[in-house]
């Protein structure tokens, strides 16, 4: 019995090497994306910047993530394109090389979250020699 689950033919593999190089290649409009993101600059003026809202679209950003699903991953289309460009490993490699060339956050709500974890941390150790100290 054939599996019809699968959208690769089996001369694709998601096991084939997929890199940035080879996504701007299959889909050029990632590397408009990216240099999007290259361009996008912290503005010292302002009390504040978050790179999340310009990823994510909130506080007047339009969002670059939002046109990223179009683009790679399981929400792209299926416009007869290389079926790689439909995985999670394209977009996970789109997200990141996208991602991390944005400017760090300031003086926004976003958390570090091993910073949180070393808090507790740190909180725990505290309690644990007061405990000790009694």
């Amino acid at each position: 019995m054939t599996s019809t689950i699968s959208t690769l033919p089996q001369s694709c593999s998601t096991e084939q090497a997929i890199t940035w190089e080879l996504l701007i290649e299959l889909e050029p409009r990632l590397l408009d994306l990216y240099q999007e993101a290259r361009s996008v600059r912290d503005d010292r003026s302002k009390p504040w910047f978050c790179a999340n809202a310009v990823w994510y679209g909130h506080h007047g950003f339009e969002g670059l993530r939002p046109r990223l699903v179009d683009l790679v991953g399981y929400r792209r289309r299926d416009d007869g394109s290389d079926p790689r460009l439909a995985t999670s490993l394209a977009y996970d490699i789109a997200y990141r090389t996208i991602y991390n060339v944005l400017p760090d956050c300031r003086n926004c709500s976003c958390v570090d979250v091993a910073a949180i974890i070393e808090a507790r941390r740190a909180m725990r150790r505290r309690a644990g020699r007061r405990i000790a100290a009694r």
